[in-house]
C-alpha cells in the first residue's frame, strides 16, 4: 500500500504528526524537569505522576527519536544530580 498514491501520502502525513508528537512530548518532560528543580518539591510525586504514568512515551521518543531521549535523559539526570547533592548538603 506504500506504492501506491495515497500511500506516499499518508506516510508523508504520519511523519509529520510523529515529528509533532516528538515535540510536545519534549516540551512536556522539559516542563516536568523545571518542576524537579524547583525548591521545595516533592519529587517522588513528580516521578510518580508526571514520568512513570507516562514512560511509555518515553519509549517512543527512544524509537522515534534517538537524540531527543538523550537530551531528555540528560537533563533529568542532570537535574536529580543537583536535587539530590543538594537536599545531601542541607541534611549533612
Amino acid at each position: 500500500p506504500s506504492q501506491t498514491a495515497a500511500g506516499k501520502e499518508m506516510i508523508e502525513h504520519l511523519s509529520k504528526l510523529r515529528l509533532k508528537a516528538v515535540e510536545r512530548t519534549r516540551s512536556y518532560f522539559l516542563n516536568v524537569m523545571k518542576q524537579l528543580r524547583r525548591p521545595k518539591t516533592h519529587i517522588r510525586m513528580i516521578q510518580t505522576h508526571a514520568l512513570l504514568k507516562y514512560e511509555y512515551l518515553v519509549d517512543f521518543l527512544l524509537v522515534s527519536s534517538p537524540t531527543i531521549h538523550i537530551e531528555i535523559r540528560d537533563v533529568y539526570v542532570e537535574s536529580m544530580s543537583k536535587t539530590l547533592h543538594t537536599l545531601f548538603r542541607t541534611y549533612h
